[in-house]
């Protein structure tokens, strides 16, 4: 397939830091109203029964076989999210025998099974119609979905040190479709199990695109990962960049002070490699502090920040082409 080029755009990024990370940044980052909404939106205005409901997404079956599901509000006209409760089971079986040798080692078995009481889906794919469509029926409204919702925002912005949110912007400002979905589940044996598709690749696996990690008291630890069983899947059976842009060439102006305060501008030539990208996250080292983004193009602007690892991610928002 020929390689899609859309649209280019001329970043500047003004970076101020000192080496302890005791500069704030100088303009409130987090402006952008759908991030907001997608960082404050709760589910359980609209809920659904099911019963003996299967999901499949890719090598996982989830099995919803008795509960109640409750939606997340629109975002931009998409729903990202819903919170099931009640009787499930997820089985995974990894495509590969590499990735099944894998699973046996940490789990004891080629295949992964287990039982849950709770799932929080985040999505930008097909999901919540074809949950609606096998709707059994209205569910009972309860303020426990939007709790749940809210453990989950916290568990991963403070153990998992990720952002579902920003990763959900992508997609939801994408004029195209998008293939996300993220499902943290309440296990019976594993009470914190995250499976996840991403198109773009999973962060810390990547290019892999399709994850099933274990959260314990030693922290993340990925069952397995491997690419989708979809032939037609992209970047399936190889190792080939998956993201949604690439940097063409950056030029870094960097003033270090006797004092240690580091002052940078770095120019950044970024390409978008598919139709309708909106946001570009970047990684920087943790103590630097982003104070301005501006483009060769007005109203870009800051969505948010993030510690992953001894990495920052930066994002901000790209005007229309």
């Amino acid at each position: 397939m020929p390689l899609r080029i859309r649209v280019s755009y001329s970043v500047i990024l003004c970076i101020f830091a000192s080496c302890l990370g005791m500069l704030h940044a100088q303009r409130p980052g987090n402006s952008n109203p759908f991030y907001e909404q997608l960082r404050t939106l709760l589910p359980g205005g609209d809920v659904i029964a099911v019963k003996n409901l299967e999901l499949k997404r890719d090598a996982a079956t989830f099995t919803f076989r008795s509960g109640n599901i409750a939606f997340y509000g629109e975002v931009n006209g998409k729903v990202t999210g819903a919170v099931f409760k009640g009787d499930g089971h997820i089985h995974v079986t990894p495509p590969n025998a590499e990735e099944r040798h894998n699973l046996t080692i940490l789990n004891h078995s080629e295949e992964f099974d287990e039982d849950f009481d709770e799932v929080v889906l985040r999505f930008t794919d097909g999901t919540a119609a074809e949950l609606r469509k096998a709707s059994a029926g209205p569910g009972t409204q309860d303020h426990a979905y939007a709790s749940a919702a809210m453990e989950f925002h916290a568990f991963q912005r403070n153990k998992l040190q990720a952002n579902v949110d920003l990763r959900l912007l992508e997609d939801v400002l994408s004029p195209t479709p998008g293939g996300f979905f993220f499902a943290a589940i309440h296990g019976h044996k594993n009470p914190h199990l995250f499976f996840t598709i991403d198109p773009h690749g999973i962060p810390d696996v990547a290019p892999e695109e399709v994850g099933l990690l274990n959260w314990n008291d030693w922290g993340p630890v990925y069952l397995t990962a491997f690419h989708p069983t979809s032939n037609g899947a992209k970047g399936s059976g190889n190792d080939a960049q998956n993201e949604a842009f690439r940097v063409d060439h950056e030029d870094l102006e960097v003033t270090i002070e006797k004092s240690g305060f580091l002052t940078g501008l770095s120019t950044v030539h970024i390409v978008a490699l598919e139709d309708g990208v909106a946001v570009t996250p970047l990684d920087l080292y943790p103590t630097l502090r982003v104070s301005k983004v501006e483009t060769d193009k007005a109203n870009s602007s800051i969505m948010c920040r993030r510690r992953r690892k001894r990495t920052l991610i930066l994002a901000w928002c790209l005007p229309s082409p």
